[in-house]
């Protein structure tokens, strides 16, 4: 809740200095022209955001929307709406007016399909898979609108040579297991720089191996989790079945590399 109102606080602030950025004058090299730069919002905005952190979420496209002077139609991902409607409430106790954020909730296919198609629409800022983002930049073109997507990816931590170890093992399970893995900067892809190696001080032995020194701590990390006993903090059932699956099979990968690898 405190990145909530922070990031509206932020966005606030930027809005009263949009006004002292109106109407700049641009130099074209031509006294005989009075260039000037006029700002005005775009209109009304489809927002469509995911399930992982939905009033967050939300809010990072609401509060740059609203500050821009724009009107918002927000759906949420039906797995988790009710923060989002709790938002619009708010909004209307704290006097914004009737219209200017707006949410609406249903399934993707259609809610969500509708709302990006619509010609009324004048921008779609989207979050979520790759493959539904690919649907509503589709239909957004359609329109000729301009369309923003955060879509999936696989993020990774980088360990440089002068990294400390513990550190490192620390903060790639806490980035890859915060709130079950429900992140989209989780830590489950690591990029070790080459030059570790010799930190390490494990002479010509290979990168393979040198590696598996960081595996074998997060192995013991891993070993002290309980995923059964966290998986009712994730959004669905099917959600903890992957978490649970992912953990038994990284256990089983690096358990398999012990039997060919020396211990550090």
């Amino acid at each position: 809740m405190d990145d909530v109102a922070t990031c509206f606080d932020y966005y606030a602030d930027l809005a009263e200095k949009l006004d002292s950025r109106q109407y700049n004058s641009v130099d074209v090299g031509m006294e005989e022209f009075n260039v000037r730069v006029r700002r005005e919002p775009l209109g009304a905005v489809a927002l469509i955001t995911p399930w992982n952190y939905p009033l967050l979420m939300a809010t990072w496209k609401v509060a740059p929307a609203l500050a821009a002077g724009n009107c918002c139609v927000l759906k949420p991902s039906e797995m988790a709406s009710v923060t989002c409607l709790e938002l619009a409430e708010l909004a209307a106790q704290a006097g914004l007016p009737a219209g200017v954020l707006n949410v609406i909730t249903g399934l993707g296919q259609d809610a969500g399909a509708s709302l990006s198609s619509h010609p009324a629409v004048a921008k779609v800022a989207f979050t979520g898979s790759t493959v539904t983002g690919k649907r509503v930049a589709q239909a957004a073109i359609a329109n000729l609108r301009p369309a923003t997507m955060e879509l999936g990816g696989k993020s990774c931590l980088i360990i440089f040579d002068d990294s400390d170890l513990d550190k490192a093992v620390e903060w790639v399970m806490f980035g890859a297991f915060w709130t079950n893995g429900q992140i989209c900067s989780s830590t489950s892809r690591i990029l070790v720089q080459e030059r570790w190696v010799i930190r390490l001080g494990i002479g010509e032995q290979t990168n393979i191996q040198s590696n598996y020194c960081l595996w074998q701590q997060l192995l013991r990390q891993c070993s002290a989790t309980r995923p059964a006993e966290c998986t009712g903090l994730s959004c669905t059932d099917q959600n903890a079945q992957r978490y649970c699956t992912f953990h038994k099979h990284s256990t089983q990968d690096i358990q398999h590399c012990s039997t060919s690898l020396p211990a550090c």
